[in-house]
């Protein structure tokens, strides 16, 4: 048998599954958010997952950073080429705040979104909002739900 006939969907309910804020240097918002889409486990295994995700992120923009709308789409190169300020600065907004999922199995996942590093480059979107260059990874912990 392979490997990926021994795999299950581990279904589940979500508990919290709210939005990271982050405010940057230059008084815009990173606003994110982790959406569990799936969760695999090996048949007969415990507390070991694979998840299937997505991290969904948009910049609340002040107006003073607004310019002419741009409808071109950028390649990630053209983009890091344009970065007018690097590794800006940023407060998280919500420290604590960590998405929570019961797993049918009886285990628990935590997500907790970090951004790690963000920068502004001169392009603007087809609403004329500053573009950015982030890096945000996921911290994901599991434990056995207490009963």
């Amino acid at each position: 048998m392979s490997r990926n006939e021994n795999l299950e969907y581990v279904d589940f309910d979500v508990v919290k599954e709210d939005w990271s804020l982050y405010r940057l240097e230059d008084d815009t918002c990173l606003k994110s958010k982790f959406i569990l889409g799936g969760v695999l486990k090996e048949h007969g295994t415990e507390g070991e997952y694979a998840i299937n995700s997505h991290t969904f992120t948009v910049a609340i923009v002040p107006k003073n950073l607004w310019g002419p709308p741009e409808t071109q789409k950028f390649a990630k190169q053209e983009l890091r080429d344009s970065v007018e300020k690097e590794d800006m600065k940023f407060t998280s907004l919500t420290p604590d705040m960590w998405n929570v999922y019961r797993l049918k199995d009886g285990y628990t996942i935590s997500v907790k979104l970090e951004l790690t590093m963000v920068s502004r480059t001169t392009k603007h979107n087809e609403k004329g909002e500053r573009i950015y260059i982030f890096n945000i990874q996921p911290i994901i912990k599991g434990k056995k739900t207490k009963t």
